[in-house]
């Protein structure tokens, strides 16, 4: 390879390395950008969070039925995310790579999420209709949210830089989980139809907002997501999925995204079963929500002062650890006082907002690492790897706790702490302490291999592994 391309400090302190894609960005460009991380999770993280109740006690839907739906769901966001990240690596137009396909995406994400929250309103429980809203909604946002989260790569060029936008990015998801204490009211009360209409109605807000912030978003950083006249490295070929998967760091980053997201999210879902059945305490479960992101937020000077003094996994693997922790005093502890669940909430997003930054850090090294070794750019294809590994992970969770929830004889509306109190708790956090412990285990064994391929001096590179640019 030339000399333009660029190679790795071998000494500690001599130079962070800086992506040969890497733009000069201005702030109020990178605050726009991270707005769209906003209007993404504002629908995500509201369908994450209640899309399960909504289908068992708003619609009565068999909860087994309900967690298959959802799982298929995110298999059809999954299969097409790898598609987008692709797509997003070969676009070449006037406003950049990313922006057209977050363009055509946004509206139809915000429309589908919009009717599906309004089918207790308009008196359906058809399970039919909810499937084709609900995967017209899974659609849309592969459409968007792969290209968003690749321009990460291009806009910030090193760890720590990357570490900065990941956590502004970061806020803006917290804010949109905020958002989303309003729809926990309307959505318990919408059995009713007054509760009903209020929930169509937020539904319907929050899709139009959702389009306009990621519009902002894809337009503040367009004309940054351009790739140099003289890059020289290829877009990854057609069919090259096989060849990313021998790649230790991107088989790290799989495993790691799709073992979190089978466990973490649930103790955010089970969060209003706990409030509705454990401990008959409906307003609970906002102030538990509302805890956990003020623990995320929080935290996110710990975890940036990790990133730049520890190695991206080994922060990532102190986040996890952390999450484990707390779940496991909810084990033992939750549902005995307010004060208790809410402080155990707190400190459960204090780890999950480590997790949450620090992934997208160690997915954009990994790009760069596979980059290096292979001279292919792939920034696109791997994000997209790496977010249908969370999207796979996400729908077994929901999947097998829709199983468990069944199992254990649970029925909407009828069930006691009795019937099912031990179950609810036991899938809130049994998830994310099982897998917390495999996470854990998962990054060890990486740096212990790596370490081994590496030799004495294995801080060359954030990810402990061996390859460097040639000169």
């Amino acid at each position: 390879m030339g000399n333009q391309q660029p190679h790795l400090a071998d000494e500690a302190g001599a130079g962070e390395w800086q992506h040969p894609l890497a733009s000069s960005v201005s702030q109020p460009q990178l605050v726009g950008y991270a707005s769209g991380n906003f209007g993404k999770n504002l629908l995500w993280s509201t369908a994450d969070l209640t899309l399960l109740f909504l289908f068992t006690d708003v619609m009565a839907i068999d909860p087994a039925v309900a967690g298959w739906v959802i799982l298929g769901s995110l298999c059809i966001n999954a299969l097409l995310d790898p598609v987008m990240g692709g797509l997003a690596d070969r676009v070449r137009s006037p406003l950049g790579r990313s922006a057209p396909l977050i363009l055509v995406g946004a509206p139809l994400c915000g429309l589908a999420f919009a009717g599906l929250y309004a089918l207790p309103a308009a008196g359906s429980s058809s399970l039919i209709t909810a499937m084709l809203l609900l995967f017209a909604f899974r659609a849309a946002f592969a459409i968007m949210d792969a290209p968003h989260n690749a321009m990460l790569a291009t806009l910030a060029g090193s760890a720590t830089k990357r570490g900065a936008l990941s956590s502004l990015r970061f806020v803006f998801s917290s804010v949109a989980t905020v958002a989303v204490v309003a729809v926990i009211p309307a959505l318990m009360a919408a059995r009713g139809l007054a509760g009903a209409r209020q929930l169509a109605t937020i539904a319907g807000v929050a899709g139009g907002l959702s389009a306009v912030v990621m519009t902002i978003a894809a337009l503040a950083v367009c004309k940054a997501d351009r790739p140099a006249a003289d890059w020289r490295l290829e877009p990854a070929p057609r069919g090259s999925h096989l060849a990313l998967l021998g790649s230790p760091p991107v088989l790290l980053i799989l495993a790691v995204t799709f073992t979190l997201n089978v466990g973490l999210p649930l103790f955010g879902k089970m969060i209003v079963y706990h409030a509705t059945y454990v401990v008959s305490d409906a307003p609970r479960a906002n102030l538990m929500l509302v805890a956990m992101v003020i623990g995320q937020i929080a935290g996110l000077p710990v975890w940036m002062l990790a990133l730049r003094r520890l190695q991206p996994t080994v922060a990532l693997g102190l986040a996890t650890l952390a999450v484990l922790i707390a779940a496991t005093a909810m084990a033992v502890g939750g549902g005995q006082t307010a004060t208790g669940d809410v402080s155990l909430a707190l400190c459960f997003g204090l780890g999950a907002g480590g997790i949450y930054t620090i992934i997208w850090v160690v997915v954009a090294d990994c790009a760069d690492i596979y980059a290096q070794s292979s001279s292919i750019v792939a920034t696109g294809l791997i994000f997209a790897l790496a977010i249908v590994s969370i999207k796979l992970g996400q729908g077994i969770g929901a999947a097998v706790s829709g199983q468990l929830l069944a199992v254990a004889g649970y029925v909407p509306r009828v069930s006691t702490r009795e019937d099912i109190g031990a179950t609810i708790t036991g899938i809130q956090t049994g998830g994310p302490v099982i897998a917390g412990l495999i996470t854990i285990a998962l990054i060890w064994s990486y740096h212990l291999l790596m370490a081994g391929r590496s030799g004495p001096n294995p801080r060359a590179n954030v990810l402990i592994v061996p390859w460097r640019w040639a000169d």
